[in-house]
């Protein structure tokens, strides 16, 4: 679930604590969930392990993970590298910044796009050596967990959706 749909489920009649007590596990992805979300989630099913998974369409939506305790207690971080993915930040230069130091997020996986189509500028800007850009600035603590902290797209995303800064200014303007 993106954490829209969560927000909603939540304030369904529906909802009950006999139903969400039966929830076992959620994995939310597209944006990190509110903290006060955390805690409805963690007195309304106190049963349910939560897992926050980041990525992108471009690497099959699938980059790092975080899940149960761990990510209760960092439940701004998207976790770890997944299984047969690299993750690294590189700083603008390319270089590899110091702990806990932003830098952009960059993927190496078997499940990278191969190419925008019709876009060869595009796809040579994000795709770079068996490396995919992100877009995204994190950080990564002592541990190896990242944590998006920032874009360098003029973009942003609600309800699981990319809203382009331009394109709002394209239809209010």
């Amino acid at each position: 679930f993106v954490p829209a749909m969560l927000f909603d489920m939540l304030r369904s009649p529906r909802a009950t604590p006999d139903l969400l007590g039966n929830v076992r596990y959620m994995v939310n992805g597209a944006a990190p969930l509110n903290l006060a979300l955390v805690e409805q989630i963690k007195a309304r099913m106190p049963n349910c392990q939560l897992s926050n998974g980041y990525g992108q369409t471009e690497a099959t939506a699938w980059a790092c993970g975080i899940s149960g305790n761990v990510y209760l207690d960092h439940p701004a971080a998207c976790g770890w590298a997944a299984p047969t993915t690299k993750v690294q930040l590189r700083r603008d230069d390319g270089s590899e910044p110091d702990l806990g130091e932003p830098g952009e997020l960059w993927v190496s996986s078997p499940m990278l796009m191969n190419e925008y189509v019709g876009d060869p500028k595009a796809t040579a800007e994000t795709l770079q050596d068996g490396w995919l850009a992100s877009g995204d600035i994190a950080t990564m603590d002592a541990n190896g967990v990242f944590t998006i902290v920032d874009r360098k797209k003029n973009m942003v995303i609600s309800g699981g959706e990319n809203i382009y800064c331009a394109e709002v200014e394209r239809v209010v303007g």
